[in-house]
């Protein structure tokens, strides 16, 4: 699959608070700071009603989708979409089983329907009055690799599309079980004409992980998995061409 182009890209994450400041961090090698807490995600085209209703997954996806879709120039009407997560939003998810454990057990309507895998995708479809195709998956730790190829995929019949990948922090009694420590979303809209931030090329020799370096980006990646976008944000930055295996793509400015 060629000729698939970035037209908009949006980021949040410790140290990376948009796609515009985070280019200079990527650019000079050192990466992020990875101590810094990532700013509080919002969902401006939410009405404030439903914006306090929406839990952490929700928002850290429709900011990043918002920021990459404005940058764009495109119409998020227009837009196809795929949402990527690993895991949802597991602090509603127990919030809800622990409600169950209750002396009288009640789960909220509101965070039981925010608890679905696409509620990021509902809620932004309706905020943006789209009727257009979505799909809501998830990967693992390769949910953004999973995410870019569907999201390519659906470019055979669109002229462009939206990928949005996001995690939020996982609760501390989670932690054991797994690593995602803080949040981070990424979304790219990906299309069949020219992009100004490069093109990516698909080729099947893909799902060989190679090392990741350098320790920051390590470091990034074992936090939080969407952040396995960040070697190629790093590219796309840098402007320097690059293969990346794992991903199976190929980034050219």
């Amino acid at each position: 699959m060629d000729n698939v182009y970035i037209k908009g890209i949006g980021v949040l994450g410790p140290g990376l608070d948009s796609w515009e400041k985070a280019q200079s961090a990527l650019k000079n090698g050192t990466g992020p700071d990875l101590s810094e807490t990532p700013p509080q995600a919002v969902a401006d085209l939410l009405p404030p009603n439903e914006r306090r209703r929406a839990g952490a997954a929700i928002r850290l996806a429709l900011h990043v989708a918002s920021e990459a879709v404005n940058a764009s120039g495109l119409s998020a009407e227009d837009l196809p979409t795929v949402f990527s997560s690993c895991h949802g939003d597991i602090r509603i998810a127990q919030k809800n089983c622990l409600s169950l454990t209750a002396d009288r057990p009640f789960v909220s309507p509101t965070l039981f329907h925010n608890s679905v895998h696409n509620a990021p995708s509902g809620y932004w479809h309706i905020a943006t009055g789209s009727q257009q195709p979505s799909n809501s998956i998830s990967g693992g730790n390769d949910s953004f690799r999973a995410g870019l190829l569907e999201a390519a995929a659906m470019l055979t019949y669109a002229p462009a599309a939206l990928l949005v990948c996001s995690d939020p922090a996982l609760p501390a009694a989670f932690q054991p079980f797994d690593t995602i420590m803080n949040d981070f979303g990424v979304a790219l809209v990906l299309a069949r004409e020219f992009g100004e931030w490069g093109r990516l090329d698909f080729y099947a020799d893909s799902g060989r992980d190679g090392p990741l370096e350098p320790d920051w980006l390590r470091t990034a990646v074992l936090r939080n998995p969407a952040a396995r976008a960040l070697p190629i944000l790093q590219a796309i930055a840098s402007g320097q061409a690059e293969s990346f295996p794992d991903l199976g793509v190929r980034y050219q400015p």
